[in-house]
């Protein structure tokens, strides 16, 4: 299996999330609780303004040289902090009102100590958090205690601090860890005609790339937090899965020309769950490949490929990934605002819960991934559609045609190791199942719209990203497509089909059914279209709409008495309603003004029926 960098358009806004906020106003007696406020100096901004306790300050890809904390309390709290600082180290502490860290010498804090003084100090806890450079979001410190890192030329770039009530129920979780001193991660390959290589730091290219040289054995070490270690194994031509090695043990073999097709990584230690390790494999024949994480496999199972490189980072964890881990990106046009802003794989392009129909369709694959993508759409008035292929428009820019449903399938050179999965929002189903490789999703023939589109495309023997047993509606027969449009108008009743069929067929000859056609639907088709026709027709188009209510409904074709005398053909229709059989007979109703609905063979009163068969 491959796990593959690629990246399709499908058309939504990115809202970034909002971070945690909280105005923890009052002690639990009512008390006010003193009101803390801070500020942050960032290298391209200058001071920001004043944010209270609970709301982050600062921002993602800035970083912090100043901070000042205020607190608006009595005589008896007070505020003492301090930073760790780029070429100076941690500072001496200063209190409330006072400046951590430099201003207009463009060094950066990397970490602070935050802590209470005071008699009052023991009625307090006092929480803070940094976002550091690489690793995002950090735990919760408290009291004192470190938050950021040392030793990593790593900035702070944004934090959180929060003033509660000892033991509030408001506290944020700690035990995550709030502070990295030294973290390191340490790399090394031996490759085929090169041996071992030198030893590279996170981040750093591990192995070679451009020179057909394949990884044969690999170490990796952590370093910087006791708590924290790292396991992995790799796969082996012709040899299977290593054992686990572990912190600088060596994983696969040395001077037997065994190529490296897989690896799993991944971290240990009480520290484990505060990170996320990702990691990324560039293989012979394709480059490379789509980010793993955490012990996912990352290469080639199944082929005979080789690793030759591999990269490897590690966040804090929740922090975004180092790059693509999903395999497209798609657009869509909507029917009242035009074409959506691309997003990626798995995010949901379109609309739900606002009737907005899709008019046309576009994907592409946005890298050297050897995988293409073409797709074709069902429209509302001219059906299928020919593929088209990245990035070209599938569908029409206007307000005559609606797309339906689409197909989709993966081309190039590694479409055989990839399943493109999709789904379609319906108009009137909702969201239908996953489908993939080109088989159908969404409706044919109900004239529903599509009004949003997911796509993720998985390695080959990864399961489906959901239920895949109703990806796609097509109806059987015209008259069953023109029976929901009725029963759309007049109510989806079966007492209400039937006063139409009697009613709104105006009694006329009708034409006979070809040989051999299905009498239901050739009868049924004429009385929606022409709204007039026989005792054939006026029983058709009921059993369609009886059919299309989930009725266990059934066309009869028999002989009923003529006024001159004799019998003569006549057709009706039987349902079965817990288990007994009832009459229903539009054209009765309609010639003699008597009830037709729901009656039993020999009712005083009806017609005769005899010499009658099913005829579906």
């Amino acid at each position: 299996m491959l796990k593959k960098t690629v990246s399709v358009f499908l058309s939504a806004l990115l809202l970034a999330a909002a971070l945690p906020s909280a105005a923890f106003a009052a002690e639990a007696d009512g008390t006010p609780l003193p009101q803390l406020t801070y500020q942050t100096h960032l290298s391209h901004i200058g001071w920001l303004d004043s944010v209270s306790s609970g709301t982050a300050s600062g921002g993602e890809g800035e970083v912090i040289e100043a901070l000042k904390l205020e607190l608006d309390a009595d005589d008896d709290l007070g505020l003492s902090y301090s930073g760790h600082v780029q070429n100076i180290g941690w500072q001496e502490p200063v209190t409330a009102g006072e400046i951590a860290g430099t201003t207009g010498r463009a060094y950066r804090m990397e970490a602070v100590k935050i802590g209470l003084t005071g008699a009052d100090a023991d009625r307090y806890d006092l929480f803070y958090r940094v976002e550091v450079a690489g690793f995002g979001w950090l735990g919760w410190a408290k009291n004192g205690e470190t938050a950021g890192s040392e030793n990593m030329a790593a900035a702070m770039q944004s934090i959180e601090i929060r003033l509660l009530p000892k033991d509030s129920a408001d506290a944020p979780q700690t035990g995550s860890a709030a502070a990295l001193n030294g973290l390191s991660l340490s790399a090394k390959a031996h490759v085929a005609q090169l041996g071992w290589l030198d030893p590279v730091d996170r981040d750093t290219l591990i192995g070679t790339t451009g020179r057909g040289l394949q990884m044969e054995s690999l170490s990796l070490s952590m370093g910087g937090l006791p708590s924290l270690g790292i396991s992995y194994r790799v796969l082996m031509k012709g040899l299977g899965w290593s054992k686990t090695a572990e912190d600088g043990e060596a994983a696969g073999t040395t001077g037997q020309a065994i190529p490296l097709r897989a690896v799993q990584i991944e971290l240990t230690g009480a520290d484990a769950d505060s990170f996320d390790l990702y990691y990324q494999a560039h293989i012979s024949q394709i480059g490379w490949l789509d980010w793993a994480k955490n012990g996912e496999t990352a290469g080639v199972v199944d082929f005979d490929y080789r690793i030759e490189a591999l990269r490897v980072t590690l966040v804090s964890k929740g922090s975004p990934a180092p790059g693509s881990t999903a395999v497209h990106s798609c657009r869509s046009y909507l029917a009242d605002s035009g074409w959506q802003e691309p997003v990626s794989g798995g995010m949901t392009s379109g609309t739900t819960g606002q009737a907005i129909p899709l008019r046309a369709f576009a994907a592409r694959i946005d890298s050297d991934s050897g995988l293409g993508i073409r797709y074709s759409v069902h429209l509302s008035h001219l059906g299928w559609r020919d593929y088209v292929a990245d990035g070209r428009t599938a569908g029409m820019e206007n307000d005559l045609e609606q797309i339906e449903a689409l197909r989709i399938r993966l081309t190039g050179a590694a479409a055989s190791y990839y399943n493109v999965w999709y789904r379609v929002h319906s108009s009137r189903f909702g969201w239908l199942d996953w489908t993939c490789n080109g088989e159908s999703a969404g409706t044919e023939g109900y004239g529903y719209a599509a009004e949003a589109v997911e796509v993720v495309i998985l390695p080959i023997g990864s399961p489906a990203p959901g239920k895949t047993a109703n990806p796609f509606y097509r109806y059987a027969s015209e008259a069953a497509r023109y029976a929901d449009g009725v029963l759309d108008q007049i109510g989806r009743n079966l007492y209400a089909a039937f006063n139409w069929a009697s009613g709104k067929i105006r009694y006329a000859s009708t034409p006979q059914p070809p040989a051999n056609a299905d009498h239901a639907e050739f009868y049924g088709v004429y009385g929606f279209e022409n709204h007039k026709g026989n005792c054939y027709v006026m029983a058709s188009v009921f059993y369609w709409m009886a059919n299309r209510l989930g009725y266990d409904a059934h066309l009869v074709e028999g002989s009923v008495p003529l006024r001159s005398g004799g019998m003569g053909p006549h057709s009706w229709c039987e349902i079965v309603i817990n288990g007994a059989t009832y009459v229903f007979d539009p054209d009765f109703t309609y010639e003699t003004g008597k009830n037709g609905y729901q009656i039993t063979y020999g009712t005083s009163g009806t017609w005769r029926y005899s010499n009658y068969r099913r005829v579906n």
